[in-house]
């Protein structure tokens, strides 16, 4: 029962705080999200990096994150922690994870980067990077 509720207020939580960061309707995601309540070390989360004048981004977000396919693929894998960081208005989270490049895409599992990407990937590349 406490883990139920534990992770009830927990979702609601991170519901509230990336709610209230997106309330411009500017930004998706604009700081780091919070570490959930019930995290367990196999929780894999997903950070995109990525700038509205960058061309490669925004070809990312338009020809492949948002084809149905792979929204669905994240959804499995990362459920909700999935976080979009626009670098010119966080730019103490881009050189927290060390972004030197755009776009960025991190898989992290706990607390730790699992894998890495910089740059521009085809649909089925991008499938199978996140598996």
């Amino acid at each position: 029962m406490k883990l139920a509720l534990a992770f009830f207020f927990g979702f609601f939580a991170t519901y509230a705080v990336v709610a209230w960061l997106v309330a411009d309707g500017q930004h998706e995601i604009v700081a780091k999200p919070p570490m959930p309540i019930v995290s367990a070390e196999t929780e894999y989360r997903f950070y995109y990096f990525g700038a509205s004048w960058c061309g490669p981004c925004v070809a990312m977000k338009t020809n492949v994150l948002s084809q149905p396919e792979v929204k669905a693929a994240m959804m499995v894998k990362f459920g909700m922690f999935i976080t979009v960081i626009d670098v010119d208005t966080t730019p103490k989270v881009a050189t927290e994870f060390n972004i030197t490049a755009l776009p960025t895409f991190l898989i992290i599992q706990g607390n730790e980067v699992v894998k890495r990407n910089i740059g521009y990937m085809s649909k089925e590349p991008f499938l199978e990077w996140i598996k």
